[in-house]
């Protein structure tokens, strides 16, 4: 929290004296020692970090943390990386520790991301953390949530209703229908004034098949919750899709950027046409989450 409002009187102060806004840049890093490139922040503004504005040195926070496997509250530092200038998706790094290298060949499998990076700001990215269904918080959650999820889908399901077989459930059917939720997750070990938490749920509809491509109809559910100066804040958002998730997308946490002002959720996630990833923003004291950038999960030439 300190580190993030060192970064707010810095860029006031630029401001002050006539300097443009910084800029934060976020990226990821692959295993390989390559860095993935994925969007700017200026001021209110996201734009798509090119791989020839890349170069220079980046912050490294890794996903994998063994800090936070040893106690999720110990202090997590950044390690600094360099990256270099490239004409490609991505560009190679220099400055990554043994530790942070993947395996030998025919060793244990290296994750397909690395870490987060990010340069113009000191803020520390928290990792999400998973909140079991069954804990107290959980019951918590998905009881709010459930209610969003309810209205979510029903908003979804009146614009699908030529996709929707003779006799499907209605409104006040389908509310008596539990939703399966799949994943909880909080906003790390937050103490400031905001907290969010993402759950992701679904609801089978057994014996009700889609009139076109559309298999045994299940709606999937993305909901937010946010917490914010005592007030909370709730958005789903349903789609219709089948048991094989045609349609459908799946979003796995990696990491939140948290300032007073936004916060940045960084999801891999998963969709009918592949692998991508997905920067998420959430204003505190709003309802609607706002994704700012969507681009491959990996350095395949031509896929940005």
């Amino acid at each position: 929290m300190h580190g993030a409002v060192r970064f707010i009187a810095l860029a006031l102060a630029a401001a002050t004296l006539g300097a443009g806004p910084a800029v934060v840049g976020f990226a990821v890093v692959r295993p390989d020692g390559r860095l993935q490139p994925l969007a700017g922040l200026e001021g209110d503004n996201w734009t798509p970090l090119a791989p020839a504005d890349a170069a220079g040195d980046w912050s490294l926070w890794v996903f994998d943390d063994p800090v936070v496997k040893a106690s999720p509250f110990a202090a997590r530092s950044a390690r600094p990386i360099t990256a270099a200038a490239a004409p490609a998706a991505c560009v190679p790094v220099s400055g990554l520790d043994a530790a942070a290298t993947p395996p030998a060949t025919g060793t244990t499998t290296a994750p397909s991301r690395l870490g987060l990076a990010l340069r113009g700001t000191d803020v520390r990215p928290d990792l999400p953390v998973v909140v079991a269904a069954d804990s107290e918080l959980g019951r918590q959650l998905t009881t709010r949530a459930a209610a969003a999820f309810h209205r979510a889908e029903d908003e979804t399901l009146t614009l699908e209703v030529e996709e929707l077989p003779a006799g499907f459930p209605r409104f006040a059917d389908r509310r008596q229908r539990p939703v399966t939720w799949t994943l909880i997750v909080r906003q790390g070990l937050a103490l400031g004034a905001a907290t969010t938490y993402y759950l992701e749920g679904q609801k089978d509809y057994e014996g009700f098949r889609g009139r076109t491509d559309i298999g045994r109809i299940r709606t999937t559910g993305h909901v937010f919750v946010q917490m914010a100066g005592g007030r909370e804040t709730i958005d789903a958002e349903v789609d219709l899709s089948d048991v094989e998730g045609h349609q459908s997308i799946f979003r796995t946490p990696l990491a939140i950027v948290a300032w007073p002002a936004r916060s940045a959720w960084l999801f891999a996630t998963r969709g009918h046409d592949g692998p991508h990833l997905e920067i998420v923003e959430l204003t505190p004291g709003t309802s609607r989450p706002r994704s700012v950038w969507l681009g491959p999960d990996g350095c395949q030439r031509g896929d940005r």
